[in-house]
């Protein structure tokens, strides 16, 4: 499921297949589900500092970023990121099953 997730989100059609409706508002395309990834700030700096970014620009990209708080409350969902990739694949398959009943139950 995470690789299908990762592959769609670079192409067209993955808001219809989950059965997302699309909006737009002032030319800018929104969607009506926004579910974030988070991760402590330790294992965010340090993921940007093993693609090479140094510890002072990770910081300061992060910083540059509105805060997890503000991400939360425009979110549906949050996917915490804070594991392996193993974990994070076991949070996307299970709100890939919340998403599909949600879906579902909207008709």
């Amino acid at each position: 499921m995470l690789e299908f997730l990762c592959a769609a989100l670079g192409g067209g059609g993955w808001a219809e297949e989950a059965g997302l409706r699309r909006h737009g508002i002032g030319g800018v395309e929104v969607f009506e589900l926004l579910v974030p990834g988070a991760a402590p700030l330790r294992v965010r700096l340090d993921r940007l500092e093993g693609r090479g970014m140094n510890r002072d620009d990770a910081t300061a990209r992060i910083e540059s970023q509105v805060t997890d708080d503000e991400r939360r409350a425009v979110a549906q969902f949050v996917v915490g990121n804070g594991g392996d990739l193993a974990a994070l694949e076991g949070v996307v398959d299970e709100l890939w099953s919340q998403l599909v009943a949600l879906n579902a139950e909207r008709g």
